[in-house]
């Protein structure tokens, strides 16, 4: 027996019937609901008593039968066509990234939220964000890493003295799901005060621009040019951040650019009252350097006004930066550079740090620049520093430290030396000694391992010295790696007590004191003579050498005042030179209080 709450009616049918034809202009929640919505229709309809006969097609009238199987092909037609139009994600319009070269893990975010970074070699958390499309906000897994088109267009301003906002960039540019054209790249930079020609160039013309360009290269992806910057073989400044610069030449542009640049200028301002900051560039990117414990950039400066310039600060990221104008102030039409100084020593990898120039600029107070270097180590040390503790005439100290060299060059090592920072005489000594280490298959590469030996002589001044071990690679010696050590020379002798005080003495007193000398090596000591120093000619010190040779020197020592003393209560003070048979002399001081009176 049928159920008439799941009965499908004619008027039900014919709803559907008339739907069908506007399918192509319904959104795809509301293709998927009619369609999920008819075939419930179909499943709940009455029960066939025939097995070979649809129920439902013995139960309602002929023409809503084969219209409801015309409406049922028309839905999956629409539903099907709908999906075969959409092209699937690619890497086409120089945005996207492939799949073999994506490092995408899985999260994703709205651009809306996303940080704006503050240059194209930021560090960001989020790995991917989202794009903006004509007709909704859809989530887009791009890495950031793969956004070449902004990237491009941030590193080709920033060559021209514009430091902009990378996300400002990547909204201006209105990225579509397929990613952004070089029509989308021009629209961006335009409004933010340059100019931007696109063209189709050869190698030759290329280089001989005077400003960047960014090329589509490779049929999908942007990078940036700056053919002022030119090594001496002739080849140009290649930008594809997030990778540090490098240098190209005609040849390897030829095999993977088609001709299509898009070639940036900046707008020319009417000259302004007042000083005025421009920068010949705001971003320097020294690209690969290695085994260097610092490295240099330089920053252009122009005033652009009629009065003088002033650089009130250089404001630094961290502080491994160090910066220093040429020329402070700076008069109307001159320029000056920003010498910028990275500390890289002990660093691997890419290193970005910023630098704010702030001026006596009313309209633009203040312009970041950035400094960015890889550096890659392919000399390893075991160490940074050395500490060899304390020395003694006797008593030598030894470390030892290792070079690994990475480079699967067999970098030589041309010499390894101590360097003191003392002007002393008789300094203390540190030699060294190498010795080549046999391949270990755990290692990254070839192992030395170098012995050092510091000592001090009988001379050596006590003290604390400081110096640094020089080790000169390559075949020309232009790698130089150093580090700092510090050793402190002492006596060889241990006295006990330090100072020797004879406290409250009154005329005509004796008073007897002691001390114990050792030999810091456990050898045998032997006094040949000692010498007594004192600011009071009234009062004495006597002290008997002992004799033979000992571990151990016992030294007695008398201290009296004579009755005859007249002298008011007073502080006599001095000190007891001691002459051993081995080794330098070494002083104790002592003092007394004399008090007038018995």
């Amino acid at each position: 027996m049928r159920d008439p709450k799941k009965k499908l009616t004619d008027s039900e049918v014919k709803t559907i019937l008339e739907r069908t034809p506007m399918t192509e202009r319904l959104e795809d929640f509301e293709r998927q609901e009619m369609k999920e919505a008819f075939l419930e229709a179909v499943r709940t309809s009455s029960y066939s008593s025939t097995p070979l006969t649809p129920h439902f097609v013995r139960r309602i009238p002929y023409w809503v039968g084969v219209g409801g199987a015309i409406a049922a092909c028309a839905i999956l037609f629409f539903f099907a066509w709908s999906n075969m139009g959409k092209t699937p994600w690619s890497g086409d319009e120089g945005i996207q990234p492939t799949r073999e070269n994506s490092d995408f893990d899985g999260r994703a975010y709205f651009k809306r939220d996303a940080d704006s970074p503050k240059s194209a070699t930021a560090e960001i958390d989020e790995t991917t964000t989202g794009v903006q499309s004509s007709d909704r906000v859809r989530v887009n897994r791009v890495p950031w890493e793969s956004l070449c088109g902004p990237r491009s267009i941030w590193v080709a301003a920033a060559r021209l003295g514009v430091n902009l906002d990378l996300n400002e960039i990547i909204e201006s540019c209105d990225m579509s799901e397929k990613g952004c054209s070089m029509w989308d790249l021009k629209r961006a930079i335009e409004p933010l005060g340059f100019t931007a020609k696109g063209m189709r160039l050869d190698p030759d013309s290329l280089f001989d621009l005077e400003s960047p360009a960014i090329l589509l290269v490779n049929g999908n992806h942007f990078c940036c040019i700056d053919p002022t910057e030119s090594s001496e073989d002739g080849r140009i400044r290649y930008y594809d951040p997030p990778i540090t610069a490098t240098w190209v030449s005609k040849d390897e542009i030829q095999r993977k650019w088609n001709g299509e640049a898009l070639v940036l200028e900046r707008q020319k301002k009417t000259p302004k009252q007042g000083p005025s900051l421009k920068l010949d560039t705001a971003f320097n990117d020294l690209g690969m350097v290695t085994d260097k414990s610092a490295e240099t950039g330089y920053f252009p400066i122009h005033n652009e006004g009629d009065s003088p310039l002033e650089i009130l600060e250089l404001n630094h990221s961290c502080g491994c930066i160090e910066a220093e104008a040429t020329l402070n102030p700076i008069p109307p039409g001159e320029s000056a550079l920003v010498v910028a100084k990275m500390a890289l020593q002990g660093f691997d990898g890419i290193r970005s740090e910023m630098i704010e120039v702030v001026t006596n600029d009313p309209q633009n107070p203040s312009e970041v620049i950035v400094l960015q270097a890889e550096h890659k180590r392919t000399l390893v040390l075991s160490t940074e520093t050395i500490d060899f503790g304390v020395l003694t005439a006797t008593s030598p100290s030894d470390r030892q430290f290792e070079i690994e060299d990475r480079s699967g060059e067999n970098i030589p090592i041309r010499s390894v030396e101590a360097v003191l920072n003392s002007s002393v005489e008789s300094p203390p000594v540190v030699g060294v000694s190498r010795e080549d280490l046999k391949p270990d298959p755990k290692d990254m590469g070839r192992k030395y391992r170098f012995n050092l030996l510091a000592s001090a002589s009988p001379q050596t001044p006590l003290g604390a010295y400081e110096g640094k071990i020089q080790i000169v690679a390559g075949q020309d010696g232009d790698r130089v790696l150093e580090i700092p050590f510090q050793v402190a020379v002492e006596s060889s002798y241990l006295i006990s007590p330090s100072h020797i005080s004879f406290g409250v003495v009154k005329q005509g007193e004796e008073i007897e004191r002691s001390l114990v000398i050792r030999n810091r090596g456990n050898r045998e000591i032997r006094l040949v003579g000692h010498e007594v120093k004192c600011d009071d000619s009234k009062c004495s010190l006597r002290m008997v050498n002992p004799t033979g040779r000992l571990k151990e020197v016992p030294v007695d020592l008398t201290f009296s005042v004579p009755e005859l003393d007249t002298g008011e209560t007073r502080v006599a003070k001095g000190s007891l030179v001691l002459h051993p048979e081995e080794g330098p002399d070494f002083e104790v001081p002592w003092s007394a209080i004399v008090k007038k009176g018995r």
